[in-house]
């Protein structure tokens, strides 16, 4: 059995101001007072379903990100999916930032895992790129 929105419309009583009148492809919604024309059923069901689809995408990831448990240390792999660089690049720059000592970059801790504290991190990244953190202005190591 077909879903009332898939059986296709061919004739919609339509009203305007008080007025009703039958007309082909039209559907009517008078308490707003639009009037919307049909197209070819096929194209609008396929841009329906893509909008409604990428719609419940949107809504799951959302959903997703609040579920997800804020951890305070991090491996490096969750900080680069966090960060949002593509992983190659990523390693690479971690790399490169753990050999030098001057970069004030978070290291890992072995208490807790080989793991970098990710407050510590996010402070790096505003100190670095020169956003305010807190009261005052600091500058970047």
């Amino acid at each position: 059995m077909r879903h009332l929105s898939e059986v296709p419309v061919a004739r919609t009583n339509v009203c305007f101001e008080g007025k009703c009148t039958f007309s082909p492809g039209r559907r009517s919604y008078p308490h707003t007072g639009v009037t919307m024309t049909e197209q070819d059923v096929g194209a609008r069901e396929q841009k329906t379903r893509s909008e409604l689809l990428a719609a419940l995408l949107d809504a799951l990831k959302d959903a997703l990100l609040a579920l997800r448990p804020k951890t305070l240390f991090v491996t490096d792999g969750e900080m680069i999916r966090r960060i949002g660089i593509p992983e190659k690049l990523a390693r690479a720059a971690i790399r490169a930032l753990d050999e030098n000592p001057q970069s004030g970059f978070p290291k890992k801790s072995a208490l807790w895992g080989n793991r970098r504290y990710w407050p510590a991190v996010e402070v790096w990244f505003q100190e670095r790129y020169d956003l305010e953190t807190g009261s005052e202005r600091r500058k970047p190591r």
